[in-house]
């Protein structure tokens, strides 16, 4: 059976309208997966569980810890300052 045009019918995928891509967009096309490949391998090897964590010397004086104070001290704050 072949198809057959009606008024204002278009064939229903044609080579013309969508020709095979050409060798340069699939070579882009395979270079894109590779460096997404090669990316994801690289956060892999980061967040690994069985690497030791990284540390910076840069961040000895740039990071602190806050500790929420006890239930009783925030108690005592909230009082001392509406006085």
């Amino acid at each position: 059976m072949t198809w057959q045009a009606g008024p204002g019918a278009t064939p229903p995928s044609s080579p013309l309208r969508h020709p095979p891509p050409t060798e340069v967009e699939l070579r882009a096309e395979r270079l894109k997966k590779e460096l997404r490949w090669t990316a994801d391998e690289e956060g892999w090897s980061i967040i690994r569980p069985d690497k030791d964590v990284e540390w910076d010397e840069r961040f000895r004086n740039k990071l602190r810890v806050y500790i929420d104070p006890a239930p009783s001290e925030k108690r005592e704050d909230t009082n001392s300052s509406a006085s």
